[in-house]
């Protein structure tokens, strides 16, 4: 199942970004969310997800990837890394 912590991503107030974040995969969609919504470091997402951080890294690109195809390369700008605290 997916981390509780998803239920409380709602997204209805951008109905282009729920269309786009439907594009992706439940493993994509769930980095994305833990990663750039609810702010987890990667190593949080990866312990949340049952995944290593390098496959969180690699989905969180590539979900960031489809959604910036979807909504346009300004979407949003990120790097695959956040500074660490």
């Amino acid at each position: 199942g997916s981390p509780p912590e998803l239920a409380t991503c709602d997204l209805a107030a951008e109905p282009a970004l729920a269309a786009a974040m439907a594009m992706l995969t439940p493993a994509q969609r769930a980095a994305v969310i833990l990663r750039y919504h609810l702010d987890r470091s990667v190593d949080e997402t990866a312990a949340l997800l049952g995944k290593r951080p390098g496959t969180v890294r690699a989905l969180t690109s590539r979900g960031i990837g489809r959604l910036r195809e979807a909504l346009g390369p300004d979407f949003m700008e990120v790097r695959d890394e956040r500074p660490a605290p």
